[in-house]
């Protein structure tokens, strides 16, 4: 690949072509044979109207002001005005165009219009009837090149215009899809919240039981054996019950909706009802267990449920798949779920059931510590996996 120059400095570029404008309008005069044209008036006014073209991007209104009046003084002293100090103030009033102010801008043209037909009546009234040609087609060049200026100007505003335009709608849109991001991330972590508010719930009722069967028992009976198992079993529950707690610190719930919490929480063990749904919408789906099944705290229990039934989802509805396969697998610290599918199309990173996709899986996988990996196999279809250790059940 052929390496690019590095491109100069727009202030040293205008510096070179106000040195050059000036060196070679100076020259033009030298050239000329009365003594007025090539003096000392007509040299600064030479450099009046090419030296200023540094500052023509920052002071464009200014330049073309300057290197008009002195223009204008040339005229009115009928001293010599070389052709590349007439192209330099072209080339003020193009940049007046494209980096003035638009009202100074439409001043300075019809200034400069008007210098051009005050000029082209002198020509004609002091020349008729002996009008010359060639003089008219000098006069017909200036309005072309005013004119070719003012238009090249106009043209290169309205495409900065325009590219600052789209680089503000870049910008809006940025800001519109973190906030969509925000917010699924929020509904998911209010959706998780209330999952382990029913987690955390229904081992404070088995403490309460518990704790009422020690009591019965020990005013019932002498020997607490059977109250120091039911002990145990509160000290279980509430150790679980810590955890799932430690876990819910930080995400805002919303109010629970009346009923909510007497619907049943799904778990791994109802991964086949849910691959039946998923096959009767016409995915076809299988399903494998590896390692020694084993009971597992309700929260992991339920995100893995989640995950599995998120990415189901989205091969259904976004990866065009026709087959889909969820593994299982039981290891000594962890459990792992992964699904995988043929879809010729990637999963919506928002998209999914739960309106939060990609990003629903992530907050349910950091809230345990575990890890999370999805995107395309290199044999085609996509792939999810998700990680969690069983540790994370204790307190």
């Amino acid at each position: 690949m052929r390496a690019r120059l590095p491109r100069p400095h727009p202030l040293v570029a205008d510096a070179l072509v106000a040195l050059v404008a000036a060196g070679l309008a100076v020259a033009q005069l030298q050239e000329r044979a009365g003594p007025a044209d090539r003096g000392g008036l007509n040299v600064a006014l030479v450099l009046a109207q090419t030296l200023p073209l540094v500052a023509r991007r920052r002071l464009p209104f200014a330049v073309f002001a300057v290197g008009a009046g002195s223009m204008a003084v040339q005229g009115a002293l009928g001293l010599y005005s070389p052709t590349f100090a007439f192209l330099a103030l072209n080339v003020a009033l193009y940049s007046l165009a494209a980096y003035g102010e638009r009202r100074l801008a439409i001043l300075g043209v019809m200034v400069w219009t008007g210098l051009l037909s005050v000029h082209l009546a002198w020509f004609v009234a002091t020349t008729w009837p002996h009008v010359a040609i060639a003089d008219l087609y000098d006069l017909f060049n200036d309005w072309v090149l005013l004119a070719a200026a003012w238009v090249l100007g106009q043209g290169v505003r309205q495409r900065r215009a325009h590219a600052v335009e789209l680089e503000e709608r870049a910008a809006r849109l940025a800001r519109e899809r973190e906030e969509q991001a925000r917010q699924a991330a929020i509904q998911e972590r209010l959706r998780i919240a209330r999952e382990l508010h029913d987690v955390v719930a229904h081992s404070l009722s088995v403490i309460g039981i518990q704790a009422g069967a020690a009591r019965l028992v020990l005013d019932a009976e002498p020997t607490p054996a059977r109250a120091r198992e039911a002990v145990a079993t509160i000290e279980a529950t509430a150790n679980r019950a810590m955890g799932e707690m430690r876990r819910a610190l930080g995400i805002l719930r919303d109010t629970e909706q009346a009923g909510a919490a007497l619907a049943p929480l799904p778990g791994l063990d109802r991964l086949p009802a849910l691959l039946d749904q998923v096959r009767a919408a016409g995915l076809a789906v299988d399903l494998t267990i590896t390692g020694t099944p084993r009971p597992l705290a309700t929260s992991i229990d339920l995100s893995l449920y989640r995950i599995a039934q998120e990415a189901l989802t989205n091969a259904l509805k976004h990866a065009r798949a026709t087959h889909a396969e969820v593994v299982v697998g039981y290891a000594a610290h962890d459990v792992t779920v992964e699904v995988t599918d043929d879809g010729r199309g990637s999963p919506s990173p928002t998209g999914g059931s739960g309106g939060a996709g990609t990003i629903g899986m992530q907050e349910r996988v950091a809230l345990f510590g575990g890890e999370l990996r999805v995107g395309p196999r290199p044999q085609g279809g996509y792939a999810v996996r998700a990680c969690l250790p069983i540790s994370a059940e204790g307190p």
